[in-house]
């Protein structure tokens, strides 16, 4: 402190102290910007004008406001009980900055790995895996923080100079305006984006640590306060996939001329599966490869038939159908001359299964509005159709077990005979469209495929539904094939394992299945143990004994696999937590 500085009053020196943050913090913010461009560096943004106005302003805007809460609730209250030498007070300041600007480089790495930002629980899991070599690189750190010190300390000392000059320029001003602009730009344009449903914007919302950008689109839509134009969704602006990674080469060679028989049963979870509720079903395992531990991938039944045909976890949903990317099971039976044929129960609306066959050159078949309909429909075309010359792909959706626990009022033993009701119909429809393929005499010239698309809890916890529970996921999978003989497995598989199990072993196809999927083959044990379930708003990952649900911030909830207890601790590895990470972001352009 110079003998001027000694001179002054108690109120004198806070008002220095204040002065002196306003100019520190000041210039921080420009450091804090400069290091969270790398949000948006490793950030998936579509490319339209919007998102990248949105992406820019966000970052100035989020980051001053994070300086400026620093200000308050800390620089602020120290110019005011920091004793003596308003040194004292430099010291402490400046050690807060460069605390918060390196907690701001750790978040940056992490998001870099992780697509996640830091908090208490990825802490938990860094501690546990210590030992483990993760290849996120924090040696960067040991460079970096001396340099961050120099600047803060040349940066601090330039502070005290503005200060003591009692005024400020027309520059600083111009900026400061500009960061509060920025600010209440970066709320207002993610209210009109939720409003208007423009995903360029709203898939950013987690893109900066402790963002939480306005939403406001049921009270402006009742008042009727925001009336504005929908953006133009251009399809070459929203495409950000690299999809498939390598050009698909298929070797004809390798090709079974086989028919294929799909029938999937909405709702219907392993557990209800069995011999007493579904007879014939649990008769055929014998006849098939039973796979015991199969999982949808999401409870959404949407989501569910995208990883069905697509082969990919239910976070790329949104992206492929934005761009308009049709399954590539679909392409090449197609590519093959296969006839393809949809039967779909549509009792309410369109069906879940609608968007993955928007790609078909011939509409075959159609929706029906019961079950019934839907079996007298495939019974009858495969009487007609199904030959040794003819190449066919028939797809066949019930819907019986889904219509169970509907009326309120009725107690829960009559849900449950309801419900058993619903699943000894679904049975009787899948055996007689069995039946009547045998009558064909073409059986050993059809692959069968018998699935769940989502599973169902027979007590209808709908809370543990939304958590991805066992019982909302465990369903039951059986595959006919001609080649194979029956047995039983019990290794992890999902829905995302069936496209390219076919595209492999029966369609000729001879890329590496990690160029168009996030499944592996079913017939193979080489696999991840775990399996990616969810959304694009919460991650799942489904291991044997617990399921971890990630939200889009990082934090996570475990519950045990069996029972849906909510467990005590976690055992997810950093390595699961790494793989899981490249399984969901490596059909994007970086």
């Amino acid at each position: 402190m110079n003998s001027y500085q000694k001179r002054l009053s108690y109120h004198d020196r806070v008002a220095f102290r204040v002065e002196w943050s306003h100019w520190f913090v000041f210039f921080n913010v420009f450091i804090s910007i400069a290091i969270a461009v790398r949000y948006l560096l490793n950030s998936p943004i579509n490319p339209t004008t919007a998102s990248v106005i949105y992406g820019v302003v966000s970052v100035i805007g989020h980051f001053w406001f994070i300086n400026f809460v620093i200000f308050l609730l800390c620089l602020f209250p120290l110019s005011f009980v920091t004793p003596g030498s308003s040194r004292i007070f430099k010291i402490l300041a400046t050690a807060v900055l460069i605390l918060s600007q390196t907690v701001l480089l750790i978040d940056t790495q992490i998001f870099h790995k992780f697509h996640f930002h830091l908090n208490l629980q990825l802490i938990q899991i860094f501690t546990d895996n210590s030992n483990y070599h993760s290849g996120m690189n924090f040696n960067f750190l040991l460079i970096v923080i001396p340099i961050l010190i120099g600047v803060e300390i040349l940066l601090a000392y330039y502070a005290s100079y503005k200060a003591d000059k009692h005024r400020t320029n027309w520059i600083a001003r111009f900026f400061v305006i500009s960061f509060v602009v920025c600010f209440a730009a970066t709320h207002l344009l993610h209210i009109w984006a939720d409003y208007s449903e423009y995903e360029p914007i709203t898939d950013q919302e987690s893109t900066l640590p402790l963002s939480y950008p306005m939403t406001a689109r049921s009270f402006l839509n009742k008042n009727d306060w925001l009336i504005l134009p929908q953006p133009d969704k251009n399809l070459d602006q929203y495409n950000t996939l690299n999809y498939p990674l390598s050009p698909v080469k298929v070797n004809p060679n390798n090709a079974k001329e086989f028919s294929y028989l799909f029938i999937t049963v909405k709702s219907l979870s392993y557990e209800a599966a069995d011999e007493k509720n579904m007879p014939y079903l649990a008769s055929l395992r014998s006849t098939g490869i039973d796979f015991r531990e199969h999982y949808a991938n999401d409870t959404d039944m949407e989501n569910a038939c995208f990883s069905l045909f697509y082969g990919l976890s239910p976070q790329y949903r949104r992206s492929f159908t934005r761009s308009e990317i049709t399954p590539m099971l679909i392409d090449e039976f197609q590519r093959q001359s296969y006839t393809i044929t949809r039967i779909i129960s549509s009792s309410s609306g369109t069906p879940a299964e609608a968007s993955v066959f928007t790609g078909l050159r011939t509409k075959n078949g159609g929706y029906e509005k019961s079950d019934n309909e839907t079996v007298a429909a495939a019974a009858d075309y495969i009487s007609k159709n199904w030959s040794r010359n003819s190449k066919n792909v028939l797809y066949v959706s019930l819907e019986a077990p889904s219509l169970s626990f509907t009326d309120s009022k009725a107690t829960k033993s009559r849900n449950q005979q309801h419900y058993e009701k619903a699943l000894k119909k679904t049975d009787a429809g899948i055996r007689k469209i069995l039946e009547v393929l045998a009558s064909t005499g073409e059986s050993q010239n059809t692959v069968v495929i018998v699935t769940g698309l989502n599973g169902k809890s027979l007590s209808d916890n709908s809370e543990a539904s939304v958590n991805l529970s066992y019982d909302s996921l465990h369903v039951p999978f059986l595959i006919i094939h001609p080649d194979l003989e029956p047995r039983s497995v019990d290794y992890l598989t999902s829905h995302t394992d069936v496209a390219p199990t076919l595209l492999s072993s029966d369609l000729g196809v001879t890329n590496s299945l990690s160029d168009y999927s996030n499944g592996y083959s079913l017939y193979g044990q080489d696999r991840d143990s775990f399996i990616l379930a969810g959304n694009y708003r919460k991650v799942g990952v489904i291991e044997k004994e617990q399921i971890t649900l990630f939200t889009k911030k990082g934090t996570y909830m475990v519950t045990d696999s069996r029972n849906g207890n909510k467990a005590k601790e976690s055992s997810i590895t950093m390595q699961t937590l790494i793989r899981v990470t490249r399984q969901l972001h490596k059909f994007f352009r970086n």
